[in-house]
This record gives C-alpha cells, structure tokens and sequence, in this order.
C-alpha cells in the first residue's frame, strides 16, 4: 500500500536514533515508561530510588507492566537496569538485594575467600532477576587512591585485587541470571572531584594508565562481560582535549586495543561534568560518532528529547556513519540475545567460558584455575571437534600437524606472526591510529 511504503523510511530513523538511548522516567507509573517507549523507543530503561514504590510485590509489578507493554511497542527486549553496586550506591533498599560496599566486600574476602564474593553478586543477582531486572550497573572497576572521590566504592587501591573481586562478584551476578556492567572507564581511582558536579582531570601517565587504571578492565574484558561504561573525565594521557564520554581515542582504547566485543555505553549525559560543554543533542551525537553504543539520559524528559533529535538528525544527515550505526545495532541485538539466558548456562546447557563447578555442586568461579582445571590436578577431558589449547584454527593445527610452523594473529595489529608458542601480540606491535607513543604491552 501507498501508505505504508511512504511510512518505512521516515520510521527507519526514528528507529535507529532510540535504539541509542537509555532513559530514565520520573515516578513509579508504568504508564508513563510505556508511553515513553512508545514515543522514542529506546534500547531500555535505568531505575533509581525514585521509581521504587514501596514494596517488593509492588516493584515486581512495575517492572513487569513495563517490560511487557515495552517489549509490544518495541517488538524487542528492553533493557531494564539499575545501578546497585552496594554500599551507599543502591537504588532498591531490598534485604535480599541488599549488597555491602566494595571496600567492605574486601575486607569480607580476605577473611572467607575471595569466592564469597561470588555468592554475594549470586544472591543479590538472583534476586534482580526475580524482581524483573536484567541488568546491573556494576560492579566498579576504579582502583582507589589517596585523596580519591571514589571512597568505599573501590575494591582496593590495587589493581590486582580489584580484578580478582570484581571477577568474581561477575561471575557471581552472571549464576544468578543479571547481566553486569563495569564501571567507569577507563577508571576515576585517581579523580579528586565528583563528575556529577564538576569535569574531573586525570594526569597519569601511559604506563600509569596502562598497567594501574586498566588492569581490571583488561580482566573483566577477557572474561565476557556484557557491558562497560565510560565515564565523565578528562585523560591527558589518553586524550588531552575531550572527556572519556565523547572522545573516539579512549572507546578506541576500549574495543580496539582491549578487544572489547560488548556494549559501551556512556555515563549519564546530565551529570554536571559533562551537560554544560555542548548541547544535550550534540553531546549525545558525539558520544555516538565516537564509538559508544548506548547514550544514558536518565531523567529530563526535555533533555531525553534534546538528546533524541540530536540523534535523529545526525542519522538523517549520516553525521553518524552507517557503519558506526551498524556496529552499534550489532552489539545492542547481541547484548538483548543474552538477556533470556539464566544461571550462567548458553542455549545448550553447557557452563558459559570462565565458568567452572565448585566443590560438585554446581556453584561457579573464575579465575586462573577456571579454564584449565584448578592448580591440584588437570582440566577436563577435551570434547571431540574442538581444537587444543593454543591452536587458533583447524588449519594451524594442521599446518603443525604437516611440519610447518604454525601462525596466531596478533591481538594488537591483526598481523600474523610466526611462531612455536602461542602470542597476543607481535614484537613489532604498534598499530597504525593508536595514540600510544609506546608498545600497547609494555615490556618488563
């Protein structure tokens, strides 16, 4: 029909400007977050205490009026997450969501185990999930420091024991069936002001960056985690003109020389740090164009519809390139795929990487006993059909198989590299654009 032929294109923007965004709403209507969804359909939706009405009865019904007259409008899974990392950070005052804060789970792990601190991300996960969550905005990733706004909220003021927790309290959230979001790239450990009311600068150097700040992330990144957000400060080492949330260097950081497969999403674009540079539709056009897949607008609706029609035009005029757009989709349908999975299984029922039974009763960890069988004695048997350990494909295996010297590509450049043991990266590693004046791997 005439009508709907002339309708598709002028929908197709519309489209793709909202699933950019993820919004807040003021109240506890349902109504209102479904109306919303109806007129911007974004990628989802992030609750605070102000949207609690009460009870956990009342809760599990909001969510679930939400999620279903969503779902009808948007004809997909929206995202429903909150920002519970414990401590002073938790926006459902629930017992059994209830989480102590960083610092504390610390201090918690070194008297039980760090494995404690799996089943507190699998206790408070797990009743998320119940209440009709699927994500949480956590856990924090920043390496605490003297003088640091950050406080309790950091796990440590070492980087190897903030990647250790944390890995362990996701391994935890992802049992219980709640995605994780880590926070805030690439780290405010060594930010002395608060980004909600003011820019924060970061002066560390690259090798500082590298090996203190970027650590947990580098962690976190390898283990699958769904989601990463970055965050409102400047990095003179990384980028000395544009804050973390709208500078394409430091997302090219994060998924190009981390790897990084899942979704970036920005902080929430009317902090203070951040609202007073630009426009609310050109900020949320920049954090797009450089990389970032989500752009939080978590309470005005007048900024969330400045933020949309900055979106919509850039789409319309391709500020946005098509394949950033396309990129961005991509890792928004992968993400919404994960949503329907529980416990730390995959469709077929088999632990997810990183996944292992403790003590045969089906708990999980991870770690660097997780993938190769515990330091007591050797990993599980090999399945039939899958290659061994350091072979990258079939074909280096059967070029080994023949006498030749097998190739692995490198993580850094993509260059292939010969030789007789497994590398990440080749000696001569420094990829084209990078902003690193040294290797991406610092020698020891």
């Amino acid at each position: 029909m005439p009508g709907s032929a002339a309708s598709t294109p002028r929908k197709e923007p519309l489209e793709q400007a909202g699933r950019l965004l993820m919004i807040g709403f003021e109240g506890d209507d349902p109504a209102e977050a479904v109306s919303l969804a109806e007129e911007y359909r974004p990628a989802g939706f992030v609750f605070f205490s102000r949207n609690y009405p009460g009870s956990a009865e009342s809760l599990k019904s909001l969510l679930a009026e939400i999620s279903s007259g969503a779902r009808r409008a948007l004809k997909r899974p929206p995202i429903l997450a909150v920002d519970q990392e414990g401590g002073t950070v938790m926006r459902i005052p629930l017992e059994e969501a209830s989480l102590p804060s960083a610092s504390e789970m610390t201090a918690h792990a070194r008297e039980y185990g760090v494995q404690s601190l799996e089943y507190m991300g699998y206790k408070s996960g797990k009743a998320l999930k119940e209440l009709g969550f699927n994500m949480n905005l956590a856990p924090v990733l920043d390496v605490g420091a003297e003088g640091s706004y950050i406080g309790t909220r950091s796990f440590s003021s070492d980087p190897v024991v903030v990647a250790e927790n944390a890995s362990y309290f996701f391994a935890g959230q992802r049992r219980g069936g709640i995605l994780s979001c880590a926070k805030h790239f690439p780290g405010l450990g060594q930010a002395t002001v608060d980004p909600h009311s003011e820019l924060p600068v970061v002066d560390a150097n690259v090798q500082d960056v590298w090996h203190r700040d970027l650590r947990p992330f580098r962690e976190l990144a390898g283990k699958g985690i769904p989601a990463i957000m970055t965050t409102h400060a400047l990095f003179r080492a990384v980028d000395p003109a544009l804050p973390g949330t709208i500078s394409s260097r430091v997302v090219d950081l994060l998924k190009r020389d981390l790897g990084f497969k899942g979704l970036a999403l920005t902080d929430d674009l009317e902090m203070g740090a951040i609202s007073g540079t630009f426009p609310m539709g050109r900020l949320a056009a920049e954090a797009v164009s450089a990389g970032h897949d989500l752009v939080l607008v978590c309470r005005s609706p007048a900024r969330i519809e400045e933020a949309r029609e900055g979106l919509l035009k850039a789409v319309k005029d391709f500020d946005i390139a098509p394949s950033r757009l396309r990129e961005a989709r991509i890792r928004l349908t992968r993400l919404l795929k994960r949503l329907d999975w529980g416990r730390g299984r995959d469709r077929r029922g088999a632990l997810r990487p990183g996944l292992r039974p403790v003590g045969g009763t089906g708990g999980a960890a991870s770690g660097p006993e997780a993938a190769g069988g515990g330091a007591s004695g050797p990993g599980p048997a090999r399945r039939r059909g899958v290659p061994r350990k350091g072979f990258r494909s079939w074909r280096d295996r059967k070029s080994q198989g023949a006498g030749r010297t097998p190739t692995f590509s490198c993580r850094g450049c993509g260059r292939r590299t010969g030789s007789t043991t497994t590398r990440t990266r080749s000696r001569t590693c420094r990829p084209a654009r990078s902003w690193w004046s040294t290797p991406l791997t610092p020698g020891p």
